[in-house]
């Protein structure tokens, strides 16, 4: 009988341990047929289920449709097998990968079934620590580069093409666009954004593209084969909390707390050296249908953005520095919340209402101090939630947004809530 084979030195490695045959035994193996030479141990020949069934004798009806496929009967029903499309002109390739290694790595397989997020990989000599200082009562951050950013790719021109192209699209909407708009000038009153001063002669600088989260589309955010600030920046070691241990301490007590910080990236201060590399362009007032574009604006953030690489590791980091500086005598609570933070999440436990209401007051207090306003308080116990509801002077609606209870009981709900974002 002929098949198609590909022939390679090893066709599988045997994490299975492979039979050895009894040689006195009388069965007509087929290993003693097939093989012309001394056999290597181990798998030596792979036939696949397009070809098994020629090679089948175990008298159950066949149905041939066509030269190279059938209809075989099994205990599951009627199945197709074969290939089928052979002479039809598509193209077809093959990639064997074989990495030979003496014993199957049982760490290597569970480290990949794992359920936290591994420790991203990067040489310690090209990451460039990220410097935390606190001015008043806001943290100031410098990017961790692990390339200079002095050669960064000049990309203006792209991203005044980009916010042109952005201008067409959100014009269709005035709505949106007034909307979008108004975004922009809040962040401009907060001082989460500010008006970019002119660079000098040799002054290097990166402009940001941005976009409303409602479009539909996902535009590339850098041009061909020039490097985004992305590339230049290091994503650190992974300092998250381990999600497991987050959620077995969840566990712990009888009364279960949960809460947030508000819009926790923008709390953190970029320090003046590189907020040139968070430029971005917009209009300097509201452009309308059948009229010339309004002036270009040029503005730059001074808060950590979400999106940047480094941006889970700076607020980490800021949090676990601001929880370590604390007085002495905050250091139970402060200790407690250290292990209860995942990114801008609290997730703890307490085992009364009155562990609960000292958590609540000291908690709030203590991340006060980074800028860092913890809300939509929620819990288990109905009494504790009517003090949230009291307290922070919040709709229920409000409240009911937090996490509730019944996700928290499922690990896999809760992780599903963090990867989209929230």
């Amino acid at each position: 009988m002929e098949i198609y084979a590909t022939v390679v030195p090893n066709i599988c490695e045997d994490v299975l341990p492979v039979l050895r045959l009894i040689k006195q035994s009388n069965k007509n193996m087929a290993v003693s047929i097939v093989a012309q030479e001394k056999l290597i141990p181990g798998i030596n020949l792979l036939i696949g289920q397009d070809n098994y069934w020629k090679f089948n004798n175990n008298n159950r009806e066949l149905l041939v449709l066509a030269e190279n496929l059938v209809a075989v009967e099994t205990f599951f029903g009627w199945t197709i097998q074969g290939h089928y499309g052979e002479g039809q002109g598509e193209s077809r390739c093959v990639l064997n990968i074989l990495e030979h290694c003496e014993t199957f790595d049982i760490e290597q397989f569970w480290n990949l079934e794992s359920i936290g997020i591994a420790s991203y990989s990067e040489p310690q000599a090209a990451v460039q620590a990220a410097d935390i200082h606190q001015i008043g009562g806001r943290y100031s951050v410098r990017l961790p580069w692990k390339l200079p950013k002095e050669d960064l790719h000049d990309n203006k021109q792209n991203a005044k093409n980009r916010l042109s192209s952005l201008g067409n699209k959100l014009l269709k909407n005035s709505d949106k666009l007034e909307e979008y708009d108004a975004g922009i000038k809040e962040l401009l009153r907060t001082g989460v954004a500010e008006a970019a001063p002119a660079l000098g002669e040799t002054q290097k600088a990166y402009y940001m593209p941005h976009h409303p989260v409602y479009r539909l589309d996902k535009a590339t955010t850098s041009e061909h084969g020039a490097s985004s600030l992305n590339d230049h920046l290091s994503p650190g070691i992974n300092l998250l909390t381990d999600l497991t241990a987050v959620l077995i301490r969840f566990r712990c007590y009888r009364i279960g707390i949960v809460a947030d910080i508000e819009k926790a990236f923008l709390q953190i201060s970029i320090d003046e050296s590189d907020r040139d590399y968070h430029r971005f362009f917009w209009y300097a007032s509201v452009a309308s249908i059948g009229t010339p574009y309004p002036k270009i604006a040029e503005y730059r953030m001074t808060r950590v953005t979400f999106g940047v690489t480094c941006s889970p590791i700076l607020l980490t980091s800021t949090i676990q520095q601001h929880l370590q500086m604390q007085d002495p005598a905050h250091a139970a609570i402060c200790q407690k919340l250290q292990g209860s933070f995942y990114v801008d999440d609290l997730v703890t436990s307490v085992a009364t209402l009155r562990d609960a209401e000292d958590l609540y007051y000291q908690s709030k207090i203590i991340m006060q101090g980074a800028s860092f306003n913890l809300r939509k308080w929620n819990s288990n116990d109905a009494e504790l939630k009517r003090k949230f509801k009291e307290t922070d002077n919040v709709s229920e609606n409000e409240i009911n947004e937090a996490l509730s209870f019944s996700e928290l009981q499922a690990a896999e709900l809760y992780w599903i809530r963090f990867i989209q974002g929230k």
